[in-house]
């Protein structure tokens, strides 16, 4: 019986795993295709077929899967599995010295790291790419290339380095160009003329970037919603740079009718806050306010995401000790509650530490970034911006045009606040000058005074003026009535 069940195993597992070479090239050409359009499911399926490759000793394949997998995360965004099979592409290739593979590895790596702020991280790993490939002359030295240049844009600062962007797109560009497979041509430039299109329009030049950007939507498979996405919202971005905002939310809500349920997550949430941008644009504020709160909504649920783990361990406690239920169950009670208490703690407080050092100490900005955030947080001081309804911290960093982070990190470093701390103390500062110099601020209801200086919320208001005064909104104002007198 013994024996019987052991060749069963044997038989189970080479059917599952021992497919020849060219099966699992065909299986893993059919998961490429997905990338594109269901991230999820080349997550779910390439982890399968990495196994097997792994079985089979196709490391190069392996490499390959991995990537993929690194590259699905990557727009679910999901930095830290992104990160960890990137470095396992490179692991896979190191071991058999497949240049192509770790040139891939590397350029998703650099990638993440660029989008979280990590810059010398991303410089240093896409000069490792490059160098891996510099000199080959195949299609898929090129595509690597193309890709590397692509993801290099997101080094460069959008007002001191233009001419450099234009530069890199164009390489990108190029680079895909000499691809001579035509099907894989037609993948790759929809998106190197999308970013053409966008550093054309950020340099004002809005015929360039409207004919790149139509190239691109004729190469463009529309079964495929990454270029879908990213062609109807770099539309939007152009629209919106020339002032058409109605047809700027015509393309924005184009892309995101491609983003399909969790997936492309990031990218979703990018382009709420251009809706809402928009929406702001036209003086629309009902609209603006719907799509800021959906922003605001995944913005929560990404932050959530954390508490699936501690949701598992508590499912798993709760199994394990089911069977010891019966014999003494109040004692089992309080150490499943102890349990799922203390793994609760520690989980909080790796979550905490990691969120505190990803944004202090792992975001480095250069000098000429955090000059130019400071230079506009003096104009939207100057300007009192601060009294919009609508600011938060990633129409902000619109409005600025860099990255969320180091906007948040620039203000923690200089005004030694949060932000949200920063724009209360600059609305109640603000009123708190006028109700002083102003006479009939003194008359207005408390309410509209929380409305006038930008705070949707009256508790928030309430709260935000004693943190700054240590006093109630009421006494403060009955008190220069009374001096008044």
């Amino acid at each position: 019986m013994k024996n019987l069940l052991i060749l069963f195993f044997l038989m189970f597992a080479s059917y599952t795993f021992g497919q020849s070479a060219d099966n699992l090239s065909d299986e893993y050409e059919k998961l490429k295709k997905e990338s594109s359009s269901s991230p999820e499911v080349v997550i779910k399926e390439g982890r399968f077929l990495k196994k097997k490759a792994i079985y089979a000793g196709d490391l190069k394949l392996a490499s390959k899967i991995s990537y993929s997998i690194g590259f699905a995360f990557f727009h679910t965004g999901n930095s830290d599995s992104c990160i960890h099979y990137s470095n396992s592409a490179i692991e896979f290739a190191d071991k058999i010295d497949y240049k192509e593979g770790k040139a891939l590895g590397w350029r998703m790596l650099g990638t993440e790291y660029a989008k979280i702020g990590l810059v010398e991280k991303a410089k240093t790993a896409f000069n490792k790419a490059i160098g891996f490939v510099e000199g080959q002359e195949n299609d898929e030295a090129y595509s690597i290339k193309g890709k590397v240049y692509s993801s290099m844009l997101l080094l460069y600062n959008p007002d001191k380095e233009q001419s450099e962007r234009v530069k890199t797109a164009q390489r990108a560009a190029s680079a895909y160009n000499k691809i001579s497979d035509v099907s894989s041509r037609r993948e790759l430039l929809p998106t190197a003329y999308t970013n053409l299109s966008y550093e054309y329009a950020a340099t004002k030049q809005f015929d360039s970037a409207h004919y790149y950007l139509n190239k691109a939507l004729e190469l463009a498979d529309m079964s495929q919603p990454v270029h879908m996405i990213f062609i109807y919202h770099q539309k939007g971005v152009l629209f919106s740079e020339e002032g058409k905002h109605t047809e700027a939310i015509i393309n924005y809500k184009k892309a995101l009718s491609y983003c399909k349920n969790n997936e492309f997550f990031d990218k979703k949430m990018e382009i709420l806050g251009r809706i809402s941008e928009s929406y702001t644009q036209l003086g629309d504020s009902k609209n603006a306010l719907y799509y800021t709160q959906l922003y605001q909504d995944m913005y929560r649920e990404k932050s959530q995401n954390g508490k699936v783990v501690v949701s598992k361990i508590e499912n798993a406690v709760s199994k394990e000790n089911t069977m010891l239920v019966k014999k003494n169950w109040i004692l089992i009670c309080i150490c499943v509650i102890l349990s799922v208490f203390i793994v609760a703690v520690i989980v909080w407080r790796k979550k905490k530490v990691k969120a505190k050092k990803m944004e202090t100490q792992d975001i480095n900005i250069n000098k000429e970034t955090e000059n130019h955030i400071l230079n506009k947080l003096a104009e939207f001081e100057a300007e009192k911006k601060f009294l919009d309804k609508e600011i938060s911290l990633y129409v902000l960093s619109n409005q600025f045009q860099c990255n969320s982070k180091y906007l948040s990190v620039v203000i923690k470093n200089h005004k030694s606040k949060s932000f949200t701390r920063y724009l209360n103390d600059l609305r109640i500062e603000f009123l708190v000058d006028e109700l002083n110099n102003t006479r009939h601020f003194k008359n207005y209801k408390i309410n509209h005074l929380a409305d006038m200086v930008g705070f949707a919320s009256y508790n928030a208001f309430i709260k935000a003026f004693h943190v700054y005064t240590n006093e109630k909104p009421s006494d403060y104002i009955n008190k220069l009535k009374t001096k008044g007198d």
